[in-house]
């Protein structure tokens, strides 16, 4: 499914902690997860949507129908979603330099079995080790393919010098928290060219100007490694 359809009388109950002030030009029955984003630009991809959504908050999932230049961020909680919508209506929301529509989606309950996952640390983004030295991203990007979109790949190449390098780690995006649930299920343990990869969730990387980080150096105060 496309994770969400437009809709101006969509479901959803308000956040908690809103006041009227807040609210306003904002109709309780319309607030949902999920904002429906018009008028796209042509050559619009899955990680332009996922930056611009993630420039807010972590997102459960995020489409698109390219043909019809119109996509969905679904972001974990209601109150992200409104902050989106709200810089939306204040013209303050550009994909290469345009102004997308806008408005409200509607997001699909949560079942309580992703809660749970996601309480657990589950997002969309995977952190890979041990993988070849010689993989490729268009490599990782077929093995995942099952799951859903991949919105991105990276494989980290040992610094020049390297020595004693038998293995790499990759970070692998994947469109729905779902998927990567999925793809750890059906993946963790499997050979690439005779080596058993190791799946782990990879902390989101939210909000703007933070720096992004990379591999088993650095790692967020939680003990996972920061998605790219």
């Amino acid at each position: 499914g496309t994770g969400g359809g437009m809709g101006g009388t969509g479901g959803g109950m308000m956040a908690g902690g809103m006041t009227g002030g807040d609210m306003k030009g904002i109709k309780n029955s319309d607030v949902s997860r999920a904002i429906f984003l018009g008028g796209l630009p042509d050559g619009t991809t899955l990680q332009d949507l996922a930056t611009l959504g993630n420039a807010y908050g972590p997102l459960e999932q995020v489409s698109m129908i390219e043909a019809k230049n119109f996509g969905f961020v679904n972001f974990l909680d209601e109150q992200t979603a409104i902050t989106l919508f709200q810089a939306g209506q204040q013209g303050r929301v550009l994909l290469k330099d345009v102004q997308p529509s806008v408005r409200w989606g509607k997001a699909r309950p949560m079942h309580m079995d992703l809660k749970s996952k996601i309480a657990g640390g589950a997002t969309r983004c995977l952190y890979l080790s041990n993988l070849p030295i010689n993989s490729s991203e268009d490599e990782l990007k077929a093995k995942f393919a099952d799951f859903g979109p991949v919105v991105s790949v990276k494989v980290m190449r040992p610094k020049e010098g390297a020595v004693d390098a038998s293995s790499v780690v990759g970070f692998l995006n994947l469109a729905s928290i779902k998927g990567a649930c999925s793809a750890m299920s059906a993946l963790q343990g499997t050979e690439i060219n005779g080596r058993a990869i190791n799946i782990s969730f990879a902390k989101e990387m939210t909000g703007g100007g933070k720096k992004r980080a990379f591999g088993g150096k650095s790692k967020s105060r939680d003990n996972r490694h920061e998605a790219y």
